[in-house]
This record gives structure tokens, C-alpha cells and sequence, in this order.
């Protein structure tokens, strides 16, 4: 499931499942992402926020997301982000690991009490 404001980006991104003949799996949602996280009954193995960099909101996804038990049990928060932002644990969940690209950093989170993750638990090339 894909959750996308911006019309034009939901509208690619239909695009995208199509030429790789996801269109009948991948399902796209034009709407606020954080209207959605708030309504939203759904939990998922894998959660990717992708927020535009100068987003303000950014630095409490994991805190909202996570609160709302959106993550299911072993499974992840990635959360793409500019270097200047650092997250630390809380009582929801554990970070790391965290991995640099050029300017672009992903950190890592898994659930307190899911299973953490390691480097050796990454694809070889993440």
C-alpha cells in the first residue's frame, strides 16, 4: 500500500506498479499520510516514510507511528531523512541501524519487544 498527498506522485507511482505488473497487488491511496496513520486499523510488516526533507513533523514519526501500533510485531519502520536529524530509543521502540547515502540517511526502527535489527539482518546491498 502506497499513501500519497501529492496527486501528481500518487498518480507516477500508479504508473510504476503498472509497468512492473504490480497494479492488481499494490494499491495507492491519494491522501495525507498523517491522516491516514491517524484513522488507519491497519498494522504492517514493513512501514517506509518517505517525508518531504523540510517536513517539521519528521522527527516524531517514529513516536506516532509506533503508537498506534501501525508496525506489526518483528516487523519495521524506515524512515528516510536528512543527516542533521538523529533519533534516539524510547519506550516504543529501538533504532539502528542507520545507513548514509550521500545526504539521504534511513534509520532503522523496530518495535520494543520485535525483533532487532542488525546489519547482518539487511540485504547485502542496503
Amino acid at each position: 500500500m502506497f499513501v500519497e498527498g501529492d496527486r501528481r506522485a500518487a498518480e507516477y507511482i500508479e504508473q510504476n506498479l503498472d509497468r512492473l505488473g504490480c497494479a492488481t497487488t499494490g494499491e495507492v491511496l491519494h491522501l495525507d499520510a498523517l491522516r491516514y496513520i491517524a484513522q488507519t486499523e491497519e498494522r504492517f510488516g514493513l512501514v517506509f516514510a518517505d517525508p518531504p526533507y523540510r517536513f517539521a513533523g519528521t522527527a516524531s514519526l517514529p513516536d506516532l507511528i509506533f503508537g498506534r501500533q501501525l508496525v506489526q510485531d518483528g516487523g519495521y519502520l524506515l524512515i528516510e531523512h536528512t543527516k542533521d536529524l538523529f533519533y534516539t530509543e524510547s519506550a516504543l521502540y529501538t533504532v539502528g541501524p542507520v545507513k548514509t547515502f550521500g545526504r539521504t540517511v534511513v534509520t532503522f526502527f523496530t518495535g520494543k519487544g520485535s525483533h532487532e535489527t542488525t546489519d547482518r539482518d539487511l540485504p547485502g546491498d542496503v
